[in-house]
């Protein structure tokens, strides 16, 4: 590019100036190459790059446009470029992202454009000066809010929310931190929804940073919600220290006990997790007895457990399919946190306890029976059908495990289709049906 090598067509070799290529500095790194490379690019090609370094890799290319012919990053790129800013209007900014792939900077798939080496985008943004860095983001974040539609806003809502969060240090005012408290919020479930955990907690945390002081007594909703959803995120990422510090927060600054429900039973599986399973049934045990659902302690005999238990399991094998869906729906708030608590707790119950399992499946049936169905009702019918072919119970067993697909028929309990599947055609179905017609539903359940 400097012509310090060139090719002769006369005398057909190469030549170079010693003297002029002895007085270059040579660059140590890639990042110092490639950035001198960019400042001999035209001023509106290096502001290109800059700005596309600044959100990322890789950029739509009407988002990137949007940005670049807006006046408020035009001002904003004034501030890191000398020249007139009359000249810059006339910039066809197709070209400079043309004049970019030519260089090999740049590289276009589809609608998106992208640079070609990590490096490439560490150089230019290196360009853009450390002070001026945190305003671009800041700005960049608030125009794509601003700009773009209100049906497309999901779609950049990770890019604009990125933006804010790295020039977050220049908010200052509690107004506008609350609402960025609220962006995270909005990012974090996005990303949950996604299972993009570590990206979720990411959020959920520079939420909770932006909160003011005092703000469970000015902002309780926002800061239960960011911290429960907080805990919930690290849970799935294994990381148990926090989900015991933010649960505890949560249980301490939570006004009523239905607002706590949601950690504690985080909290639960953070135990169940660690192979805590006494801790976490205690906690859920403890729970269901300030939601009103006693179950004994300390456990009966055996024999007193599984003559109750026989007792339930005929309420339901003498019912037909009918009769159980002419149950009304279950709608006690109360009692449909304690079936999730003991839908739970069923699990490790199966694991540790059997006495334990024993009573919490009793709970739940006379739950249903009492209230009516939840989801959780079928779950619940799945175990007792279960459990019946151990007691050889075969044809109770089967019924029941029919009223357990009948209810998750009905209510469309997705979720619950594995559990149900899983102890319907590896329990009872086992010794009513032919041994190979249990592996597709075996197979169905695995696969959801």
């Amino acid at each position: 590019d400097e012509e310090l090598l060139q090719f002769s067509l006369e005398s057909k070799s190469w030549t170079w100036d010693i003297d002029a290529i002895d007085s270059k500095e040579i660059c140590d790194g890639v990042v110092e190459l490639m950035s001198k490379k960019i400042l001999q690019l035209p001023h509106g090609c290096q502001d290109t790059l800059k700005l596309l370094a600044c959100l990322g890799s890789k950029c739509n290319e009407s988002t990137l446009k949007l940005l670049m012919t807006d006046e408020r990053i035009s001002d904003q790129k004034s501030d890191l470029k000398t020249r007139q800013k009359d000249k810059e209007k006339e910039i066809d900014y197709s070209l400079w992202l043309r004049s970019a792939l030519e260089e090999g900077l740049l590289k276009k798939e589809g609608q998106c454009w992208m640079f070609v080496h990590n490096q490439i985008q560490y150089a230019a943004y290196s360009l853009i000066p450390e002070k001026k860095r945190g305003h671009l983001h800041k700005q960049v974040g608030y125009l794509l809010l601003d700009r773009v539609p209100d049906n497309q806003v999901e779609e950049v809502l990770f890019m604009a929310v990125d933006q804010l969060n790295r020039g977050s240090m220049f908010i200052e005012e509690t107004y506008k931190r609350v609402e960025l408290a609220k962006l995270n919020l909005r990012a974090g479930e996005k990303a949950m929804s996604l299972a993009a955990f570590l990206s979720a907690a990411s959020y959920l945390k520079v939420g909770i940073g932006m909160l003011c002081d005092g703000h469970w007594e000015s902002h309780y909703d926002l800061s239960l919600r960011l911290y429960s959803l907080y805990a919930e995120t690290e849970y799935c990422n294994g990381h148990f220290q926090e989900v015991g510090h933010f649960a505890g927060l949560v249980i301490k600054q939570a006004k009523e006990l239905q607002s706590k429900i949601r950690v504690h039973m985080t909290l639960i599986k953070a135990l169940g997790a660690q192979n805590k399973l006494v801790d976490a049934m205690g906690i859920g045990f403890t729970i269901l007895t300030q939601l009103g659902v006693q179950c004994p302690s300390p456990l009966p005999e055996s024999h007193v457990i599984f003559e109750e238990f026989t007792k339930t399991w005929k309420l339901f094998a003498n019912r037909t399919n009918a009769e159980l869906l002419s149950l009304n729906m279950m709608d006690d708030n109360d009692v449909l946190d304690a079936m999730k608590i003991l839908h739970l707790l069923s699990l490790y119950a199966y694991l540790s306890s059997q006495e334990h399992l024993y009573i919490i499946n009793i709970t739940m049936l006379k739950l249903t029976m009492q209230y009516g169905v939840c989801n959780e009702s079928c779950a619940a019918l799945a175990v007792c059908s279960f459990m019946l072919v151990g007691t050889e119970n075969f044809k109770e067993s089967e019924h029941i495990a029919y009223l357990a697909m009948t209810i998750l028929e009905k209510l469309e309990a997705k979720e619950f289709l594995p559990q149900v599947l899983l102890c319907g055609f590896s329990g009872i179905f086992c010794y009513t049906k032919q041994f190979k017609r249990s592996f597709e539903p075996l197979l169905r359940s695995y696969q959801v």
